[in-house]
């Protein structure tokens, strides 16, 4: 796993949460045997479409629990794109535009609305609709912040984001104010009580390599985690802030960012293809994955 630098500050804002990810974009881009986390993009000017297919390839590879066999994409029966047509949908977080392409192109008449808090994010992924054509608005925001009119949205997609904010509570009250009465919302968030918190980062980081004497728990986690804010919640934990905001919860899962077991050596496991192994694996990683979805509704 990467190792993620951030210069932490007595005092934080989402300026510094922006500035974090203006230098490191969101491309996947990471080597596992170095330990090192690959910020460069290519110019704006220098991308095409082989750029944009090479990043949905990489965040679908870590999606791929979610739906093995797929027509369309691994996050299918999450978005449910059929039932978006002719809705007003709006993303928190778009970043490079996967998850925009997929609801544009997959929900017959949508309007789209994607947010990011940096500009890179909105300049590629303008650049991304462009070569595709199609239509969409991407909008500079901070999402604690929304720059839209109450119950505005039908749908409100949102993959790994919120928890990067200053604020996740300040997100979902702005969720609950631009979601319209019925309107669902589905989000992703990272989980605690998982085998990435607690196993690797707790047991081989904390306890083995002794990282437990001169950090927190907490402390060690975000090292090993993209982005200048990274919270994590247990389930009891979000659900409760969910309730407090009187959203209707549909459903609260916790899935598997990906088929291994989150410590050295995790993925060879799964390659002997033995099926106690593969069914063992499967169950912890369902069990004690590091991906809290939930969907719920404004009542």
């Amino acid at each position: 796993m990467p190792v993620f630098k951030r210069n932490l500050k007595t005092q934080t804002t989402n300026k510094d949460n922006k500035s974090w990810w203006e230098k490191n974009p969101m491309n996947y881009q990471w080597e596992n045997s170095s330990g090192l986390w690959i910020n460069e993009i290519p110019d704006i000017s220098e991308v095409n479409k082989d750029f944009f297919l090479k990043i949905d390839k990489k965040l679908n590879e870590t999606s791929l629990q979610l739906k093995e066999n797929y027509s369309n994409s691994p996050f299918e029966d999450l978005i449910e794109f059929k039932e978006l047509n002719n809705k007003n949908i709006l993303e928190i977080g778009c970043g490079f535009g996967t998850h925009a392409q997929e609801i544009i192109r997959n929900s017959n008449k949508c309007v789209y609305n994607g947010v990011d808090i940096t500009n890179k994010a909105i300049e590629y992924t303008k650049k991304r609709l462009e070569l595709f054509k199609l239509r969409g608005e991407i909008t500079l925001a901070d999402a604690e912040k929304l720059p839209f009119k109450e119950n505005q949205f039908n749908f409100i997609w949102s993959w790994g984001v919120i928890h990067h904010s200053k604020s996740t509570e300040n997100i979902l009250q702005e969720i609950h104010r631009v979601l319209s009465k019925g309107g669902v919302c589905k989000v992703m968030v990272y989980h605690k009580n998982s085998l990435r918190y607690y196993l690797f980062g707790g047991f081989f980081l904390g306890i083995l390599k002794g990282k437990l004497f001169q950090k927190s728990l907490e402390q060690i986690n975000l090292e090993i985690t993209d982005g200048y804010f990274a919270r994590h919640f247990t389930k009891n934990e979000f659900k409760k802030i969910l309730e407090n905001f009187d959203f209707r919860i549909k459903k609260i899962l916790i899935l598997p960012d990906s088929d291994h077991l989150p410590f050295p050596g995790g993925y060879k496991l799964k390659k002997i293809n033995f099926k106690l192994i593969n069914k063992f694996i499967n169950f912890l990683c369902k069990k004690f994955g590091w991906f809290l979805y939930a969907e719920f509704e404004k009542k």
